[in-house]
């Protein structure tokens, strides 16, 4: 092999085939192309200067290795000999012994494995093979890395090759495989969008600094952006970072949404490789493939960051989000209808003035009157609308599309030109956008003014109409979920996991009880949500029940009025059993929190007899307590489940009467500091030794607690699960100690200190 087979410009070089053409094996993440210790340059403007480099302009190599690229390539391409050899021979230890990859043994052991593909694994990271060694049985302190491949190669099933079993180890233990998402512009006001969409590729300029690979400092990126532009390092940091995240942090599997000027998302898709210099692009050579999945127009509800390429990983609120409105396509939340406003309908010809081009709260204005000084159609809706009222904002040819809703700020005045104009400011911008080719197939919608004559500018709306357009908002498929996800959320075992949903699909009722901290109201969302098959949270309703809790909130009572009068109005469960009348084909959830809390029998009421899975039909049905006609009887539908929580360890609370027992079925939640809650745990790069302390010290405090009180008062993992601003450290670990798990056993033993700091000093 020659040098100019080992690295050059034409993509068929020995480099090029280890880490592109080969990476359906596994990319080794070489990030520079220093690790080939010699390559070709593709800039070859500039010449290097860091320690330890040297370059003849055309060629880079480590000065370690010789003075020139004829003096350093011999010993390069003994090096892959000596890999190939030692391959040969199945010799983990030689192979890895090799001086080769300057940054780790990587790509000795990909090139090991391409040259003897059964008796190597492609796993090149070290964290997945220690991972994977400690959870099948080998966790030898300081064991060398080839005694850990050896094992893992033990331990492969014979009907198994080896690229389908490193998959499969790669997919259970590699816990670091983090996610991250990305805000991208694809070109000044997305001018390169439909070339990025049609080649598959995501990109950015700046071609003037070469090939990234070569770049190991972010500050020395920066530097060279600096002298190719004569610009001040502070107008360049965007861009290199920008540069460095494109070339070094974007992976595969990394999730960008396109945005288009402040306003507009266009697109989103998922990275399909690590960074690539495409010097036949003189313009955009920075590349990454993208699966493109979705391309369209999404309006932002806030102003979209100005950065060519953001990362808004840690922005957990963005990222929900953007994930609801532009994935699936469901926002965040549905706004609230005031009944008493009044309802509009408002033209922007967005030739004269763009919606998107505002920001929400600002304030506009339109006049009563055209350029010709005549009543403008519809005059009558002009005077009529008040401060208050609420206008859908409008897009005419060529957009057609509802985008935003207007708030009425002032009624028709003159201003201080004497012009008649009313006022609005821009309540909010659509999830997504409502064209009008799908609002005028809507029903309710079919005799608006604007359908019949839409040559104006301001229609009146009546609220019905108001309210199917803004439905098609939140017409849209929700996010899946299965009872495979409820596994994968929960510590608890599988087949008791499966055990409750089927008990809470069957008996219709259940109760989850346990001590502090076991996630009793987490599981018993999921376990809606299983049942479902769907993330659907209007179908859900939650209440914490308390003393003050009464049959009157629950199900039906007289409640004050503004007059001072009383009027019968519905309670949450009344309520949410005439939602789920209407709809009987899907499960509804009413969750009660410390269900024990209450008074049961007074708040339940009649109800006690209802809620039995036998008794879900209209035979059963009866007057309610506050019932004044026949027409009015009441029954509990078969498609309304009950999910109950209780706190074992609560002295304060009353026993659970016997006739409210026999209707639920009980499950109890215990602290799961077990295998789940590790590889949790190890997912938010929790250090194996604060793990291994957390675990072993609280199953002991567990024990003596159980002992001494009994296990309904043991000490759940919930308190050791970090949220996503918290850095889970010792530091973390003492202060939940200190400030959580203390006052919950200075209760327990209010009458012996003693045994508090005993159990306090062994935790720390």
């Amino acid at each position: 092999m020659s040098l100019e087979e080992y690295t050059n410009l034409d993509k068929n070089s020995f480099t090029y085939w280890l880490e592109r053409e080969t990476r359906e094996v596994g990319g080794s993440g070489v990030g520079s192309s220093f690790s080939f210790r010699i390559y070709r340059r593709s800039n070859k403007s500039t010449v290097y200067t860091r320690e330890n480099r040297m370059t003849d302009g055309e060629y880079c190599w480590f000065s370690d290795l010789g003075q020139s690229p004829n003096e350093v390539f011999p010993k390069v391409r003994q090096s892959i000999m000596d890999i190939v050899n030692a391959a040969a021979e199945a010799d983990y230890h030689k192979v890895l012994a090799v001086e080769y990859g300057k940054y780790g043994k990587a790509l000795q052991w990909k090139i090991a494995f391409l040259y003897n593909p059964d008796k190597f694994l492609p796993i090149y990271q070290s964290d997945v093979i220690s991972n994977a060694c400690k959870s099948m049985g080998f966790d030898k302190p300081k064991a060398e890395l080839h005694e850990q491949y050896t094992f893992l190669l033990n331990q492969k099933p014979d009907d198994v090759n080896t690229i389908d079993y490193a998959n499969q180890l790669y997919k259970k233990y590699n816990l670091n495989d983090k996610v991250r998402y990305w805000v991208a512009a694809p070109g000044p006001g997305a001018s390169e969008w439909p070339e990025f969409l049609k080649s598959g590729v995501y990109a950015l300029g700046w071609n003037e600094v070469g090939d990234l690979r070569d770049f190991e400092d972010k500050a020395d990126l920066q530097n060279d952006l600096v002298a190719a532009n004569d610009k001040s390092k502070s107008d360049r940091k965007n861009d290199a970072l920008a540069l460095w995240n494109i070339s070094k942090v974007m992976k595969p599997g990394d999730v960008i949404f396109v945005k288009r000027g402040l306003h507009e998302y266009v697109g989103y898709g998922v990275v399909k490789s690590y960074y690539v210099f495409n010097a036949a692009n003189e313009t955009y050579p920075h590349q990454i493939e993208v699966d493109w999945k979705k391309e369209g127009s999404w309006i932002a509800e806030s102003q979209i960051v100005k950065k060519t390429l953001t990362d808004i990983t840690n922005d957990k609120d963005d990222v929900r989000d953007l994930i609801n409105l532009i994935i699936n396509d469901k926002p965040a939340a549905k706004p609230i209808i005031n009944p008493t406003s009044g309802f509009f309908w408002l033209n922007a010809n967005p030739k004269i003035w763009k919606i998107a081009d505002f920001e929400i709260g600002q304030h506009q204005s339109y006049t009563a009157f055209n350029a010709n000084g005549n009543k403008r159609r519809m005059f009558d809706c002009f005077e009529s609308i008040q401060p208050g009222d609420l206008i859908v904002g409008y897009e005419s040819s060529p957009s057609m599309k509802v985008v935003a809703i207007f708030e009425c700020t002032a009624g028709l005045h003159e201003d201080e030109n004497e012009i008649q104009r009313i006022e609005f400011k821009i309540q909010r911008f659509l999830n997504k956008p409502i064209a009008w080719e799908n609002l005028i197939q809507v029903e309710a919608f079919k005799d608006a003014d604007v359908v019949k004559n839409n040559q104006g500018s301001l229609y009146r709306l009546t609220q019905s109409q108001f309210e199917a357009i803004m439905s098609l908002e939140y017409d849209v498929d929700l996010p899946k979920y299965t009872i495979e996800n409820l596994k994968s959320d929960s510590f608890i075992d599988d087949n008791k996991l499966e055990k409750m949903v089927s008990y809470l699909d069957r008996k219709k009722n259940i109760i989850l009880q346990g001590p502090p901290g076991t996630g009793k109201t987490f599981v018993a969302k999921k376990l809606a949500y299983a049942l479902m098959g769907e993330k659907d949270d209007s179908r859900i309703e939650m209440v914490q029940f308390h003393q003050s809790v009464s049959y009157e909130d629950f199900i039906q009572g007289y409640r004050p009025t503004d007059s001072g009068s009383f009027k019968l109005k519905n309670g949450n469960f009344y309520k949410l059993c005439a939602r789920a009348l209407k709809n009987t084909d899907k499960p509804y959830f009413f969750v009660i929190d410390e269900i024990n809390r209450g008074n049961l029998s007074k708040i339940f009421g009649e109800l006690l007899m209802l809620i039995e899975s036998d008794k879900r039909s209209q035979e059963y049905a009866i007057n309610l307590m506050y019932s004044d006609s026949e027409e009015s009887r009441f029954y509990v539908p078969p498609n309304v489940h009950i999910i109950g929580t209780m706190n074992t360890a609560d002295r304060s609370l009353s026993v659970v009467d016997y006739a409210l027992r026999r209707r639920f079925a009980f499950f109890d939640l215990i602290p799961e500091f077990n295998e789940k809650f590790k590889v949790f745990l190890r997912g938010l790069n929790v250090a194996n030794e604060l793990i291994d302390k957390i675990s072993s010290r609280m199953n002991r405090l567990n024990a003596e607690i159980a002992e001494d009180l009994g296990v309904g008062f043991r000490i759940g993992h919930s308190f050791f699960t970090p949220n996503s601003e918290t850095i889970p450290n010792n530091d973390w670990f003492t202060d939940v100690v200190e400030f959580e798990i203390k006052p919950l056993l200075d209760e327990y033993y209010f009458d012996d200190s003693s045994q508090v700091d005993t159990k306090i000093a062994m935790l720390k």
